[in-house]
């Protein structure tokens, strides 16, 4: 019987550095993370090659402030309608580090872009990541300032070693009750302390055009309401969450702590952990450590959905990606 060939294969990833001859090399600043990915296109199969840069930063501390101020979740929320407006295609990622060197629950932001050639897509990332970074800061600017700053490359390190060994690999979909500006990623993450664990949040803008034209009666993540709402120029987003475990039993953790966090019961599909097959895992592990996505639809009777994603308004997006808790400084 002839291979099936992959719908996905990494070809050749790497790292670019910010030069500084004083500085070590593994406290030295990355540029760009770059990689070079060939895809079959879902319809076709026919088959194409992308060159996609990331560039990543940390979130050091949000002053405590934050907290008290009603507004932020909205101002958030609009930070990320302005991502919509840009283009971003977003990433979040929260790592729980305990071995070998105890550093904690770190969170992580940033974007990702793709061209035909290196060059292209790095052009493009820096952009964006410039336009993000300044539009994080102005949303903390009436407060005070937050504190964030290009990842290091003993960082990244962390980050890849982690994402590339946790066997156990689980999608986080849902809608979040945005009612109760509910932080259900963040309670997760407080939630699992004990454990090690990559939480990866990555999105790319759902275009107008498609929205303008959405059949809500055959698509069950959307609703009259919902694209309304997004066509006022909110914007919205396919979303997909990756949460990755040390063992079995953070993963259990982490079904029980989104049973807990998760009120929108109201929701067409409520907050929860969609649990793998073995060839599921295999599939999406090479895409959760390069952070891509998976397109992959369920079909039932006269309507489906992304199996894998969540189609999210960025008030809904803020559960996911704004996680002061777990930064205040």
């Amino acid at each position: 019987m002839k291979e099936q060939k992959k719908d996905f294969k990494l070809i050749d990833m790497g790292v670019e550095y910010e030069y500084d001859a004083g500085v070590p090399k593994d406290e030295r600043k990355i540029a760009f993370i770059c990689c070079e990915i060939e895809i079959a296109d879902p319809k076709t199969g026919e088959r194409y090659r992308l060159f996609k840069a990331i560039k990543l930063m940390r979130v050091l501390s949000v002053p405590q402030a934050v907290e008290c101020c009603n507004s932020l979740d909205v101002a958030f929320a609009d930070l990320l309608s302005t991502c919509y407006e840009f283009s971003h295609n977003l990433i979040s990622i929260v790592v729980n580090i305990i071995d070998p060197v105890p550093l904690g629950v770190l969170h992580f932001f940033g974007v990702q872009a793709t061209g035909l050639t290196e060059d292209e897509a790095k052009e493009k990332c820096k952009r964006n990541y410039l336009e993000l970074a300044g539009t994080l800061k102005a949303t903390y600017r009436d407060i005070h300032s937050v504190h964030i700053r290009d990842v290091s490359s003993k960082e990244w390190k962390s980050i890849r070693n982690k994402m590339c060994g946790m066997p156990n690999l689980a999608m986080l979909r849902g809608v979040p009750d945005s009612s109760t500006k509910g932080r259900e990623l963040e309670k997760i993450a407080l939630g699992m302390t004990d454990c090690e664990y990559v939480i990866q949040v990555i999105s790319t803008p759902v275009f107008k055009e498609i929205l303008a034209n959405w059949d809500t009666k055959k698509h069950k993540d959307m609703t009259d309401e919902r694209s309304k709402h997004a066509l006022r120029g909110n914007g919205a987003f396919y979303t997909y969450g990756y949460i990755a475990t040390e063992n079995e039993e953070g993963l259990t953790t982490a079904k029980t702590l989104v049973k807990q966090s998760a009120h929108n019961q109201t929701a067409l599909e409520p907050v929860q952990i969609l649990e793998l097959t073995e060839n599921e895992q295999r599939k999406l592990r090479n895409r959760f450590c390069v952070f891509s996505t998976d397109v992959t639809r369920d079909i039932e009777g006269d309507t489906s959905k992304y199996k894998y994603a969540t189609i999210l308004l960025p008030d809904e997006y803020v559960a996911y990606t704004h996680l002061p808790l777990l930064i205040q400084g």
